[in-house]
């Protein structure tokens, strides 16, 4: 099955995003990314304006001092944050969450979080995948 991992953030930049996908290390990080099972890029690339709310917190990630970028998981039609999307296969998708999540490996159970419009995987900083809807025929 072929699903969207809707980024927003760092991720909007192909090359960042990419390094999930191939394992490398994105420029500016001091880790390099464990990479996907399958390396096949993704299948269309679209931008996409979220109505959700930007904001920074916490400190000290991956890209050393300053602010993370997050969005609040309550929609806010009074707000808009720019992001890109990125059609990839479903085992893609766990690979791509279990990394930014910084766990080796995680199984996500794609149709419980449609039904349920999200789920939280775990207490971590990017531990709540939301459903946003279907774009071409994919969640």
């Amino acid at each position: 099955m072929n699903v969207w991992y809707v980024s927003y953030g760092s991720n909007i930049n192909l090359e960042r995003f990419m390094c999930y996908i191939n394992g490398t290390k994105p420029e500016g990080s001091n880790k390099k990314e464990k990479g996907c099972r399958d390396k096949t890029p993704p299948k269309a690339i679209k931008s996409v304006v979220l109505p959700y709310q930007l904001y920074f917190s916490k400190e000290r990630s991956k890209w050393g001092e300053g602010g993370v970028a997050f969005i609040n998981y309550i929609e806010d039609f009074r707000c808009s944050t720019l992001g890109r999307m990125y059609l990839i296969t479903d085992q893609q998708f766990c690979d791509v969450v279990a990394q930014e999540n910084n766990t080796k490996e995680m199984l996500i159970d794609l149709q419980k979080v449609i039904n349920h419009k999200y789920s939280i995987i775990n207490d971590g900083w990017y531990g709540r995948i939301l459903f946003l809807g279907y774009k071409d025929g994919a969640p």
